[in-house]
């Protein structure tokens, strides 16, 4: 007997047998031992269901603490029946949950608003005890777009090529925040993010 012409299970087998232990079965080998002999879906549904989940590692969910039948005498039917009913409230219940995390943010949001316009009129310590609670920041970052328009008298010797102008033209400038309630965040304000239109 030629070993390159033997499958991968049946050299595993052979090796197991050289060692003097018993072969290992997959799961599906497992499955293929568990012999019924059903006429009918009423036949399979009859079938009990806990040899099946012993192979594969999972537990009879289908049966009740103090109800009959025992995790042994659950069959086919009862489980997809329990199973099934686990389910449906597992997604009633997810939906539900869902809708109250809406409905919750719905909340954090009209009282996030109701701070920015009451602010400066809440007690500190009114103001800090919400912000704690809900896990609302007490500052606010918005990004701010500044817009600088202007125009100056340029002369330059005649035949000079004004479609070149914008490459010509260095802007230099700055942002300073006279507020001191104000913070610069990030990396400020910067020409070099600004865009040359010459008309």
């Amino acid at each position: 007997m030629e070993i390159h012409n033997q499958t991968e299970s049946e050299i595993t087998m052979l090796e197991n047998q050289e060692n003097n232990q018993e072969p290992e079965l997959t799961v599906e080998q497992k499955l293929e031992q568990i012999v019924c002999m059903p006429r009918n879906l009423l036949e399979v549904s009859d079938v009990t269901v806990k040899p099946i989940l012993d192979i594969l590692g999972l537990e009879v969910r289908g049966v009740g603490f103090y109800s009959e039948p025992t995790a042994e005498q659950v069959t086919i039917r009862q489980e997809l029946v329990k199973l099934n009913k686990l389910v449906v409230n597992t997604e009633t219940t997810s939906e539900q949950r869902w809708n109250d995390l809406r409905d919750f943010r719905s909340r954090v949001d009209k009282l996030e608003e109701y701070l920015d316009e009451n602010w400066d009129s809440i007690d500190e310590e009114v103001r800090d005890f919400l912000c704690e609670t809900f896990k609302i920041d007490q500052e606010v970052t918005k990004t701010v777009n500044v817009t600088i328009t202007g125009s100056l008298d340029i002369t330059a010797p005649r035949g000079y090529d004004w479609d070149n102008i914008e490459e010509d033209i260095e802007i230099d400038g700055s942002v300073r925040i006279t507020n001191s309630d104000l913070d610069e965040s990030g990396y400020g304000f910067s020409v070099d993010d600004t865009e040359v239109e010459v008309d």
